[in-house]
C-alpha cells in the first residue's frame, strides 16, 4: 500500500500536493506563530485597518507604539498560553481615529495599498466575529494565506515548466510566514510568480498568441499596482518574449521584422565599427551609472559598498541577508541555523538542474540572468542611503526582496545545451516536499523558542 502511494507520486500530482502540503503548513503557521510574526506586523495592522475603517489601538495590548520589533510579546509568551489567550484572544480591542495613531503611517495608493487589500478583508471579518486582537489577526493571516495557496495553486497547474521549482519556493519558510501574515509581500509574490508563469508558458511553446498578450497587459497592470517597483523589471521580459515566440499578433511580428533587419545590419558593420559601437553603449551606461551615483559618493564609491556587501556578504547591521531569502525572513527574529540555509540553497541548485530544458536560444536564458542581476543590483541601489548609510556596507535590504524573482533563473538553466541535468524522481520530489514541511516547524519552533529566551 505504501509503495503504491509513494508510486503515485509523479510530477502531473505536484499542485496537488503542492496545495495539500500548503493549506497544512500554512493554517498551523497562521495559528501558532506569534500574534505580531515580524518586526512591521503593528504596521501592516495599521495600514489594513485603515482600508476597512477599524484603526485599532494597540495600546491597549502593551504596544506604546507602531514600531518595529517583536521583543514585547515576550512576557505574555514567556508566561503561557492562558496569558497569551487572555491578553490577545479574550481582550476586545478599542478603536481609534486614523489621526491618532501613534506613528506616520505610510499610505500611498501603491502596492502599500492595493497590497493590503487581501488581509484588510481578514480584518474586517476577524473584527465582526469576535472583536479582539488574536482573532482580528488569524482571520487577517488565514485569508492573506487561503489566497496565496489557492492562487498559486492554480498558477503552479497551469505552468508548463517548473511546478517543483514554484513549489518548493512558496513552500519555503519565507514565502509561508508572508502568507501567514498582514503583509503586502504576499500579493506581491502572487502578482510575480503569474507573470513568470505566463512568461515561461510563452517560452516553452514558442507562441505569443492573443490570450498570452492578453494577460500580459493584465499581469503587467497587476505588477504596477500590487508589486514592489524592483519588480517591474519583470516587464522588461515582453519585448524578448515577441523577439522570441512565433507571434500571433500581426504588427508584433512586424516589430520583430524590424528588429531583427537592424540586428542584422549591427552584425553586417566592419568590427571596428561594431567595437565603437559596444564602446558607445558602455560609455553610456557607466556616465548613466555615474550620474545616479553622485549623491552617494560617486560610482567608485558606490562599487566599493556593493563589493563589501555581496563579496563579504556583510549587511552592515550584523544580519546575514542571504539567510532571508528562503529559510529565515528575519533572521534576528526567528533564529534559524546556517546550516538549514545551505540545505535550501543546496536544493534549489538540484531542483533547477532536474527541470527540463526549454529554452532553445542563449540570448533569452542571459537575458532573465541579466533581469535577475538588476533587480539584486536595484534593491541594493535603492538602499544606499538607508540608517543613514553609516557603515561601509549598504544596510537594510532583505533577502525575502529577492525571493519572488528566483523562478526567473528556471529560463537560465532552461537552455537546451546546457547539459547538466539531474533526474527528478519520485524520492527527490518527496524530499522536496519533506524538507519544506520540516523548515517550516523548525521556523515555528525557532522564532517561539527565540521570543521567550532571549
Amino acid at each position: 500500500m505504501e509503495f503504491k502511494k509513494i508510486n503515485k507520486f509523479k510530477e502531473k500530482n505536484i499542485p496537488r500536493y503542492f496545495l495539500i502540503i500548503g493549506l497544512f503548513v500554512g493554517t498551523i503557521m497562521t495559528l501558532v506563530m506569534p500574534i505580531f510574526n515580524e518586526p512591521d506586523a503593528r504596521y501592516h495592522l495599521a495600514v489594513s485597518g485603515k482600508i476597512v475603517g477599524i484603526n485599532i489601538d494597540v495600546s491597549t495590548y502593551g504596544e506604546t507604539n507602531i514600531s518595529s520589533g517583536m521583543k514585547k510579546q515576550k512576557e505574555p509568551y514567556e508566561n503561557g498560553l492562558d496569558v497569551v489567550l487572555k491578553k490577545y484572544y479574550f481582550t476586545k480591542v478599542k478603536t481609534t481615529n486614523y489621526e491618532n495613531l501613534p506613528r506616520n503611517i505610510d499610505y500611498r495608493y501603491d502596492y502599500v495599498f492595493w497590497g493590503h487589500i487581501v488581509p484588510a478583508i481578514g480584518v474586517w471579518i476577524g473584527y465582526h466575529v469576535y472583536s479582539s486582537l488574536g482573532v482580528i489577526i488569524i482571520f487577517a493571516r488565514l485569508i492573506s494565506m487561503l489566497f496565496v495557496i489557492i492562487s498559486m495553486y492554480f498558477i503552479i497547474k497551469r505552468l508548463k515548466v517548473g511546478r517543483l521549482l514554484f513549489s518548493a519556493v512558496t513552500l519555503s519558510p519565507v514565502i509561508i510566514n508572508q502568507s501567514a501574515s498582514l503583509s503586502y509581500d504576499a500579493t506581491s509574490y502572487v502578482i510575480t510568480s503569474y507573470f513568470l508563469m505566463l512568461a515561461i508558458n510563452a517560452i516553452y511553446e514558442r507562441k505569443f498568441t492573443k490570450s498570452t498578450g492578453k494577460e500580459l497587459i493584465i499581469s503587467t497592470i497587476l505588477i504596477a499596482l500590487f508589486a514592489k517597483r524592483n519588480f517591474y523589471l519583470l516587464i522588461l521580459l515582453i519585448p524578448a518574449l515577441i523577439l522570441y515566440c512565433d507571434n500571433e499578433i500581426v504588427f508584433l511580428n512586424k516589430i520583430k521584422e524590424k528588429v531583427i533587419k537592424l540586428w542584422n545590419w549591427i552584425c553586417s558593420l566592419r568590427n571596428s565599427m561594431k567595437v565603437l559601437l559596444g564602446m558607445g553603449i558602455l560609455t553610456l551606461a557607466f556616465a548613466l551609472f555615474t550620474v545616479m551615483s553622485m549623491s552617494y559618493g560617486g560610482p567608485i564609491h558606490v562599487i566599493m559598498r556593493m563589493i563589501r556587501t555581496f563579496i563579504f556578504n556583510n549587511g552592515g547591521d550584523g544580519r546575514d541577508p542571504s539567510m532571508g531569502l528562503l529559510v529565515a525572513p528575519y533572521q534576528e527574529f526567528n533564529f534559524v541555523p546556517k546550516w538549514e540555509y545551505g540545505i535550501w540553497m543546496v536544493m534549489m541548485a538540484l531542483i533547477l538542474l532536474s527541470e527540463m530544458k526549454f529554452v532553445n536560444k542563449i540570448s533569452m536564458s542571459i537575458f532573465a540572468l541579466l533581469i535577475f542581476a538588476l533587480n539584486l543590483f536595484g534593491v541594493y541601489y535603492g538602499f544606499l542611503s538607508f540608517d543613514g548609510a553609516t557603515t561601509g556596507a549598504i544596510s537594510g535590504a532583505q533577502g525575502r526582496y529577492f525571493t519572488p524573482m528566483i523562478p526567473i533563473l528556471l529560463i537560465f538553466f532552461g537552455y537546451d545545451k546546457f547539459k547538466l541535468k539531474i533526474n527528478k524522481n519520485k524520492y527527490f520530489m518527496i524530499g522536496v516536499f519533506a524538507i519544506a514541511v520540516f523548515s517550516n516547524f523548525h521556523l515555528i519552533f525557532t522564532t517561539i523558542y527565540g521570543l521567550i529566551k532571549q
